[in-house]
């Protein structure tokens, strides 16, 4: 006759008419994890529960935040000896959120090569490490995106950096 959906073990909304493949509960659920299941009732009123029961993780809240460690391999300040740096972060997510999924990192406004870097990696274990494209002598900039596991996002604060690969120019030395 019709369906009954229960969230964290509680009827949630109106009878689900025979048939139908999808609802959604009737309020809102509350960030973090809910168990959910459905139960068939016939015309007689018999019930039967789902064998089974759900979890669903609700997280509306973005990572809370992407901190920008360092430029590596770093010379005196802001300046690095190689062109091809490896660049090393961190994210955070809020309790309760869904976890870093992935990292978007960005030098001079362009991604690197649209290959995001996946959290739980070898890269990414508690900071991450990634090298980035040829980079030519000179100042740059660079930002971290980083993702949680339903897509919500945060920005880093932008870094700068000046990549110098040239030796001192030659000179004589005179006593």
């Amino acid at each position: 006759d019709h369906y009954e959906l229960f969230v964290d073990g509680t009827r949630s909304g109106d009878d689900i008419p025979a048939g139908t493949l999808e609802t959604a509960p009737a309020q809102d659920l509350a960030e973090g994890v809910h168990d959910w299941k459905i139960a068939a009732v016939d015309r007689a009123g018999n019930r039967r529960d789902s064998a089974e029961t759900w979890s669903i993780h609700v997280d509306r809240t973005a990572p809370t935040n992407v901190v920008l460690l360092a430029v590596e391999p770093q010379g005196t300040g802001s300046w690095v000896s190689s062109s091809i740096p490896t660049f090393e972060f961190e994210a955070t997510d809020d309790f309760g959120g869904s976890g870093i999924d992935h990292y978007d990192l960005f030098v001079d406004g362009m991604p690197d090569g649209y290959n995001p870097v996946p959290e739980g990696t070898g890269v990414c274990a508690t900071t991450c490490s990634e090298s980035f494209d040829f980079l030519p002598d000179g100042p740059h900039e660079w930002y971290v995106i980083a993702y949680d596991r339903v897509g919500l996002s945060v920005t880093s604060d932008t870094g700068f950096f000046v990549v110098e690969t040239q030796p001192p120019l030659a000179f004589d030395h005179t006593s």
